[in-house]
């Protein structure tokens, strides 16, 4: 956890200053190629944006993956200065052990198919527009969730999602990694795979027993939204939005999954949710699945969700009203 006198040293040096150095650390397998262009955007920087910018890592999926990032969130730790992360969801994911470890701040450039944490930071979507909130952003003292060990900043789920996932990944490798691949991906295994799991849900003490075919930890506002669930998240900022699928037909499944890819709001009659800081779920199963910010885990049961408030440093934009006043 980062505290008051943490953040208020580290905006001393980072946020007061204009000599703030960046530490790249670039996804070359996010998105559809856009990292891999983010290459060649970094070269074409201006030199006054170049010269802040003390080295550029790249990784992709595979051996030497978290030695790199390792090596560059030391880098940034060293040097007091920002890890960027040029890549989605999943790289953010991959990232934030090194990050809480070296206690260093990072801020992100979008590279990824959905870039759920980035729309849910309102970071723009131009590389150019993203890195300048890197070099000129406010540093602020965001919450994390784990599962278990592995930690997450956007979402959690079990059951059907992780089927979803996989054969997303397998459908992507061969039609490419476009939204509308992932929609009818979905719909496929909604139609072929759509099984309930029993499960034991406890929360603050309170137990009880369910059946259903996905379970789905979130924070993101824009996917509460989608669920008519955005007050939700405002009761307790800090914790995260449990929520559990009550349709069982397939048909169900697939009507919600298509209102929110069309980002059509939902009505609440085919789920309920709850909102909480800590979940344990427990299954005869002695593992589970789960996708934790778009990456398929294996998790041992019981299953142990947990909010982690003010436990990194992230570099936001500037709030137009605040800087108004």
């Amino acid at each position: 956890m980062v505290t008051t006198m943490q953040v208020a040293e580290i905006k001393r040096h980072i946020v007061h200053t204009r000599e703030r150095k960046l530490v790249m650390l670039v996804n070359l397998g996010s998105g559809k190629g856009r990292s891999g262009d983010s290459m060649a955007q970094l070269q074409s920087a201006p030199a006054s944006v170049r010269e802040r910018i003390l080295s550029t890592h790249s990784i992709r999926q595979g051996l030497g993956l978290q030695e790199t990032i390792r090596r560059a969130a030391q880098e940034a730790k060293e040097n007091q200065a920002v890890l960027v992360l040029v890549g989605g969801d999943g790289t953010i994911n991959a990232a934030l052990p090194h990050i809480l470890e070296q206690g260093v701040t990072f801020a992100v450039v979008p590279g990824g198919t959905f870039n759920l944490f980035a729309k849910e930071h309102k970071l723009p979507e131009n590389f150019a527009e993203a890195l300048d909130v890197a070099l000129n952003g406010v540093v602020k003292a965001i919450p994390l969730y784990q599962v278990n060990d592995i930690l997450f900043a956007v979402n959690a789920s079990l059951g059907l999602y992780p089927r979803i996932i996989q054969a997303r990944e397998s459908h992507q490798k061969r039609f490419g990694r476009f939204r509308w691949v992932a929609f009818l991906s979905g719909v496929w295994t909604c139609l072929t795979q759509a099984r309930p799991q029993r499960m034991k849900l406890t929360s603050e003490g309170l137990s009880r027993a369910i059946n259903t075919p996905l379970l789905f930890s979130t924070v993101s506002r824009m996917q509460l939204e989608l669920l008519n669930l955005q007050d939700a998240k405002a009761a307790d900022d800090q914790g995260f939005v449990a929520i559990v699928l009550k349709a069982r037909e397939r048909l169900h499944l697939i009507r919600l999954l298509g209102r929110m890819a069309l980002g059509m709001p939902e009505s609440p009659e085919y789920y309920e949710h709850m909102v909480c800081r800590e979940l344990e779920i427990s299954s005869h199963r002695k593992s589970l699945r789960m996708v934790v910010d778009g990456e398929i885990r294996r998790v041992s049961t019981p299953v142990r969700m947990r909010a982690l408030p003010r436990a990194a440093l992230f570099v936001a934009p500037q709030d137009p009203e605040k800087n108004a006043n």
